[in-house]
C-alpha cells in the first residue's frame, strides 16, 4: 500500500489532479489502523524541499474570505502564478457532515488550469482547520504549488491553529459590525500579519475606512505589519480604494512569496507549533477512550457527576496507569 501512494504521489506531481484528490482523502483518513500504510507518504512530503509559502485567510463567519480568495487568485492565475486552496468547511456537531460549500464561491478559481481548489471538513476539531491540514499542506507544496491559500471556518478572537500552519495570516475584518468594538481584544488578531479590511464598498467606504484608520493606529502594539482596504465588487461599487487595496494585496502575496516561515518565524509561533501534535494526539486518545472505555475498565461515574469531576477522575486514572507502565 505505501508503494502505491509512492506511486499516486509522482503522479500527483507530473500533474495528475485525480491523483492528488485522492492522496489528499488518503492523508485524511482519521482511522489509526489506516495510518501506517500512510507513513512512508507522509515521511516522503515532508522530505521535500519546502518552496511554498501558506497564506491562511482568517475571520468571522460571512466576511468574505471565500470570495477574496476567489478575486485575487483568479488574478494572480491570469498573471502566471500556480497555486492551490485548501478551504476549511465546519462540519455539523450532530451529524458530521459538511456543506463543503466553500469551491461554489470560487468558480473562476476552481476552473482555472493553474489552480486546484479542495474543500475540506473541519470534522469538529478546534482552531478553524482540519487537523491533517499540516500533511495536506506539505502534499501541495510538495506537488509544485508555490503559493498555498488556507481557507479557515469562521473564527473569533481566540482560534490560534491558523497560525501554526502558516507563513502569513490574513485577518479580514469588515465595518459595521461591531469589529471597532472588538479590536482590544485582540486574540487572534495579535498573531495575524496584515489586516483586511473588506467590503469598502460604495455604501460602506466611509466606515470601512473608519475601521482602516483603527487599525493603522493599533498594528504597532502587535504583530500586524500591513493593512489593506478591499472589495470584491469593485466594478459593481465603483469602490477605487478597494480595486487598489485588491491589487496590493496581490503584490505583496507575490513579492512575500519567496519568504518561507523557516526564515522569519518568531518565538511566540514557534512555541504555538508544538501544541498541533498533542492537540491531535489527544482526538485519537479521545475517540479511542469514548469507543472502549467500558473495556478498558475506566470509572464512568454516575449519571450525576459533574462532567469536569468526570473529566478529573478519568484523567487521574490514565495518570496512574501511565506511571505504574513506566515502574
Amino acid at each position: 500500500m505505501t508503494l502505491a501512494y509512492l506511486d499516486e504521489l509522482q503522479r500527483a506531481q507530473a500533474g495528475d489532479r485525480r491523483s492528488l484528490a485522492r492522496l489528499i482523502s488518503a492523508l485524511c483518513d482519521p482511522r489509526l489502523e489506516a495510518r501506517p500504510a500512510l507513513h512512508g507518504l507522509i515521511t516522503t512530503i515532508y522530505e521535500c524541499e519546502n518552496h511554498g509559502h501558506v497564506f491562511a485567510f482568517t475571520g468571522p463567519p460571512g466576511v468574505g474570505k471565500s470570495s477574496i480568495i476567489e478575486t485575487i487568485g483568479t488574478t494572480l492565475c491570469q498573471a502566471g502564478e500556480k497555486l492551490a486552496v485548501l478551504s476549511i468547511d465546519p462540519s455539523s456537531p450532530t451529524s458530521g457532515g459538511s456543506i463543503l460549500g466553500d469551491k461554489t464561491r470560487m468558480p473562476n478559481l476552481a476552473a482555472h488550469a493553474n489552480a486546484y481548489v479542495r474543500p475540506l471538513p473541519s470534522i469538529g476539531a478546534l482552531g478553524g482547520v482540519n487537523p491533517f491540514a499540516p500533511d495536506v499542506l506539505r502534499l501541495l507544496i510538495a506537488c509544485h504549488y508555490p503559493i498555498v491559500f488556507l481557507e479557515s471556518v469562521g473564527v473569533g478572537q481566540s482560534e490560534f491553529e491558523v497560525v501554526e500552519l502558516s507563513d502569513t495570516v490574513i485577518g479580514l475584518m469588515q465595518p459595521a459590525s461591531g469589529d471597532e468594538l472588538q479590536i482590544d481584544k485582540r486574540g487572534l488578531l495579535e498573531l495575524v500579519n496584515w489586516v483586511v479590511v473588506n467590503k469598502c464598498d460604495s455604501e460602506t467606504e466611509s466606515k470601512a475606512k473608519m475601521l482602516f484608520a483603527s487599525f493603522q493606529e493599533w498594528k504597532s502594539q502587535v504583530s500586524t505589519r500591513k493593512t489593506f482596504l478591499t472589495t470584491t465588487m469593485p466594478e459593481l461599487a465603483n469602490s477605487s480604494t478597494g480595486a487598489a487595496g485588491l491589487q496590493a494585496l496581490c503584490d505583496d502575496i507575490v513579492r512575500e512569496k519567496p519568504h518561507t516561515r523557516r526564515d522569519s518565524w518568531d518565538l511566540k509561533k514557534r512555541n504555538l507549533a508544538m501544541s498541533g501534535p498533542t492537540r491531535l494526539a489527544m482526538l485519537w486518545l479521545a475517540q479511542h477512550l469514548h469507543e472502549n472505555a467500558q473495556s478498558l475498565g475506566l470509572h464512568k461515574g454516575k449519571e450525576s457527576t459533574s462532567p469536569t469531576l468526570h473529566a478529573e477522575i478519568l484523567a487521574q486514572e490514565l495518570i496512574s496507569r501511565i506511571s505504574k507502565s513506566k515502574s
